[in-house]
């Protein structure tokens, strides 16, 4: 019974490619079925396939703030990082705000081991939407790796406070006490 969720949840995604699919060939100018069946690739794995079908989107409606991100976020995971800066600010070109574009954008940062450039555009994305928990997450393992581990741990409780058992969350928040008790008792010797 356990795994039948992810196969019941892969057949969906499946066919929502099919039903999207089917939508651009009947619409084949409409940007949302290429958007949307874009994001349904993305889930299945088939990053080139999204990447196409975000683009199209963008060339049917020039930007398109959430086939900008999509592509964005498709483009960090399979580490074109130049090529998503590029979508980062073309976002924050229209939409300066964007929260989603902000923390994508810190995630490059992080990548190109730019901690204190992460740091900001974390802050931004916070500033303009404080609920999402993966910026918290992200700027929590920036802290960390700047050894700021009080305030990474902070980050870390914002994201337990509404996800207690978020495991990334949890391992990195044991980690930073680790090392802030390492700290303790090397300066205690």
């Amino acid at each position: 019974q356990t795994c039948a969720l992810p196969i019941f949840q892969l057949k969906r995604q499946e066919e929502a490619v099919e039903t999207y699919s089917h939508a651009i060939r009947l619409q084949p100018a409409y940007p949302e079925a290429h958007l949307n069946c874009g994001i349904a690739q993305l889930s299945l794995g088939n990053d080139t396939n999204a990447i196409e079908h975000f683009a199209k989107a963008l060339e049917l409606r020039p930007g398109y703030i959430e086939a900008l991100n999509q592509r964005c976020f498709t483009y960090i995971r399979g580490g074109q990082l130049d090529e998503a800066l590029k979508d980062c600010d073309a976002v924050l070109q229209i939409l300066p705000d964007n929260s989603i574009a902000h923390n994508n954008r810190g995630v490059i940062m992080e990548r190109k081991a730019f901690l204190k450039e992460a740091l900001v555009e974390f802050t931004h994305a916070l500033n303009a939407n404080p609920d999402l928990l993966q910026t918290h997450f992200n700027r929590g393992t920036s802290l960390k790796a700047l050894n700021r581990l009080d305030e990474a741990l902070a980050a870390f409780a914002c994201v337990l406070m509404r996800e207690p058992m978020k495991a990334d969350a949890l391992w990195n928040s044991a980690l930073c006490r680790l090392l802030l008790r390492s700290e303790e008792h090397t300066s205690e010797l």
